[in-house]
């Protein structure tokens, strides 16, 4: 037969390994919660530069359905909204279309381009009247809960 004492010492440490298990799962779900809020931020944005560049390739599906004056004189220097990506002014973002018809100062970005008006020298400083290749740059900057963020696309479109 037991005594009184041995019970009470018996269900003091059965309530003791209880307290400690529960201690250890909640530290555990605990970990695993924080697991999730992590990869709910990098879900989040890698979202964020999904739409940016699908955004980027939306504009480059339009600029390819109009010829190279129309690109300059239409598109050069303006704007295209994006209005599932937050501007950094706080309105719309948008991507910014710069056409770039100087042969002597090419940004290296667009590769091994070279004579884009097709007249066998890199001559030209104002190729707007006349090319074969138009480089376009596209510039997008948007707002996340980290900052700004650029994206960029370089394209040679070609007549």
């Amino acid at each position: 037969m037991k005594n009184a004492g041995s019970m009470n010492r018996e269900e003091g440490a059965l309530l003791l390994e209880v307290v400690m298990a529960l201690s250890l799962l909640l530290v555990g779900l605990l970990a695993l919660m924080g697991t999730f809020a992590v990869n709910f931020k990098a879900t989040r944005d890698v979202m964020e530069r999904d739409e940016a560049r699908v955004a980027l390739e939306n504009v480059t599906e339009t600029l390819k359905n109009y010829s190279f004056q129309d690109i300059y004189n239409d598109y050069n220097g303006t704007s295209v909204a994006v209005p599932t990506l937050k501007g950094t002014s706080g309105g719309n973002a948008s991507v910014t279309v710069t056409c770039h018809v100087n042969e002597l100062s090419m940004p290296a970005e667009f590769g091994p381009v070279l004579d884009i008006d097709d007249s066998g020298a890199l001559d030209n400083a104002n190729c707007s009247a006349a090319y074969t290749l138009l480089p376009v740059q596209l510039t997008l900057s948007y707002m996340t809960e980290h900052g700004s963020e650029t994206s960029r696309m370089f394209v040679v479109l070609r007549g």
